[in-house]
């Protein structure tokens, strides 16, 4: 993701810590998605008073986002809220951020929407 957008993420959420090492390894299309991610769990961050709260890794993974994190206290809320957003980048091209599917191109997969997948070449998983 490019610089200026991760700034305006880790601007937006400011209860989140980020022990961000390598930036946000994923395309700018997540960015939405992202957005949407971080503010759930702000609201659950809240709700169950987990404190020392740090985004670890947010990462594309085979075709779909990966957010790592820790903190004190129940973090099960929160595995749930990412694992749901997990789900959701399967379906959300990685470059657009349009409606997309899990493509791949030789051994790579990734989310891409139709356009995209033609563009550079991503064919269906199962055809």
């Amino acid at each position: 993701m490019n610089s200026e957008l991760q700034t305006k993420l880790i601007n937006s959420f400011p209860k989140i810590k980020f022990d961000l090492t390598w930036g946000f390894e994923c395309d700018d299309g997540w960015y939405d998605l992202i957005f949407g991610l971080f503010t759930e769990l702000s609201v659950c961050i809240d709700k169950n008073e987990i404190k020392d709260f740090n985004i670890v890794q947010v990462k594309e993974k085979f075709a779909t986002i990966r957010c790592y994190v820790s903190g004190d206290g129940d973090l099960s809320e929160i595995y749930q809220i990412i694992s749901k957003y997990e789900t959701l980048s399967g379906k959300t091209c990685e470059i657009t951020g349009k409606p997309g599917e899990i493509m791949k191109k030789g051994f790579v997969l990734k989310t891409v929407c139709p356009e995209v997948a033609t563009k550079l070449g991503y064919y269906n998983l199962y055809g």
